[in-house]
């Protein structure tokens, strides 16, 4: 019995009010917000641990955030470097392209469907002889003669219409009024507004080309002319000799010496003309030895003062230095003769023949007036007239042989052929300039 009860004594105890020496119950929410110091209390220690938290979670993202910025900034370092680098290549490549554009030997011309210029390089101002800024606007044709204008602007024209390449040679007169000869080959470029002209200075070509076939030419009468001229001499020789021998037959009328005289006169003259032929064939022979010039235009001077007309007044201006050259003094003597006959011949009116003498030193970079002027020291003989002159067509066939411009039974056409001829076997050359004439050995 008395176990029974103890149960419902315990069990009484539970339910009653606590006792106070029991563990603290935690204090209810009304009693939290009633005291407002421990409020605060307990609010600044809940800041504060967000706070931590907060500040944690905040450098964490700045050292992410940083190493982010730093990988990016050496991104675009490198691309930085790229981007110069392709710059530079690009830069080098323009300069590159500016460089073929400008300095090719040949000149090329951007031309409108009108034939004006619009792009041209370097090349082709200095073929025209004018500055490339002067140049834009203006029309290729105005640098041209009326009949290479023509063949340029048909050139043009089949280009816009045929849409195919087309090559044609003309001749370009320069700011100084010389005269190139050019090959010109003009493209359609994409697009079909204009054209791309490359022109090629072929004047050397042309040049070196007229004097092959001039010297082929010469070789071809010279064999004839010297096999002629080597049997007639000797005829001519046999008949100057009977006529010596007439001419001292005693008893002679004065009409019949007058006739020997006549003859033995047109004799020699026949023999001189025969030598002249020989000098073709390279049969005559040659006596090269050291030879002052000016000595020999000296002595020659008071014969070409006869042998000229009263109205021409001779000049000669003797270069200062030594003239000496390695040459025949016959051959020299023959060239002075017929530079100055043909100079008379020129002045039917009189006026001034002069003859000089220079001494000239050509260099690797000096501009060739003919193909056979190379490197070295000469001696440059001139003569000068004040006749009439030659055109074009004239001077280029001047001297060929039995070509000449007198009335028939005036001229052989022998006279400048064999100071050509002769200016070759002395390793020398002609130039020729009209129309003041000019002459040079």
């Amino acid at each position: 019995m008395r176990n029974k009860t103890k149960p419902k004594s315990k069990r009484s105890f539970q339910s009653g009010l606590p006792i106070a020496t029991e563990a603290p119950v935690e204090e209810s929410k009304s009693q939290r917000h009633s005291d407002p110091a421990a409020l605060r209390l307990a609010a600044e220690e809940r800041f504060k641990g967000q706070l931590a938290a907060s500040q944690t979670e905040t450098e964490a993202d700045l050292r992410r955030a940083q190493h982010e910025l730093e990988i990016h900034q050496v991104e675009l370092e490198m691309q930085n470097e790229e981007l110069r680098a392709t710059q530079e290549e690009r830069q080098t490549a323009l300069q590159r392209y500016s460089d073929l554009y400008d300095f090719v030997p040949v000149g090329y011309f951007t031309l409108a469907t009108d034939g004006t210029m619009r792009l041209v390089n370097l090349t082709g101002a200095r073929l025209l002889g004018i500055e490339r800024s002067r140049l834009l606007g203006k029309p290729l044709g105005q640098f041209m003669a009326e009949t290479d204008r023509r063949a340029l602007e048909t050139l043009i024209a089949q280009v816009f219409a045929r849409r195919t390449n087309q090559t044609c040679e003309v001749s370009l007169t320069r700011q100084d009024h010389s005269t190139l000869t050019v090959q010109t080959t003009a493209t359609l470029l994409p697009g079909g507004k204009e054209c791309f002209v490359v022109m090629v200075d072929i004047t050397e070509r042309k040049q070196a080309e007229a004097q092959l076939r001039q010297a082929q030419k010469m070789e071809v009468i010279g064999m004839l002319a010297g096999g002629v001229a080597h049997d007639f001499n000797t005829i001519l020789a046999a008949l100057l000799l009977h006529l010596g021998l007439l001419q001292q037959t005693p008893g002679l009328s004065s009409d019949v010496q007058e006739s020997l005289k006549e003859l033995e006169k047109e004799s020699l003259m026949a023999m001189n003309l025969t030598r002249q032929l020989l000098v073709f064939g390279r049969r005559e022979v040659t006596q090269i030895h050291p030879l002052e010039l000016n000595e020999l235009i000296k002595n020659l001077l008071k014969m070409l003062i006869r042998l000229l007309s009263s109205n021409i007044e001779v000049v000669f201006e003797p270069c200062p230095d030594r003239t000496l050259v390695e040459a025949d003094q016959g051959m020299m003597e023959q060239v002075v003769m017929n530079l100055c006959i043909n100079a008379r011949d020129a002045m039917p009116k009189g006026g001034r023949l002069t003859l000089s003498t220079t001494v000239v030193e050509i260099s690797n970079s000096s501009p060739k007036s003919n193909p056979d002027a190379r490197p070295g020291r000469f001696v440059c003989l001139t003569v000068a007239d004040q006749g009439c002159g030659m055109d074009q067509s004239v001077l280029k066939r001047i001297f060929e042989p039995f070509f000449t411009t007198k009335e028939e039974g005036k001229g052989t056409g022998l006279g400048l052929a064999t100071i050509f001829r002769i200016a070759k076997q002395h390793a020398g050359w002609i130039v020729s300039r009209s129309f003041q004439t000019r002459n040079s050995l």
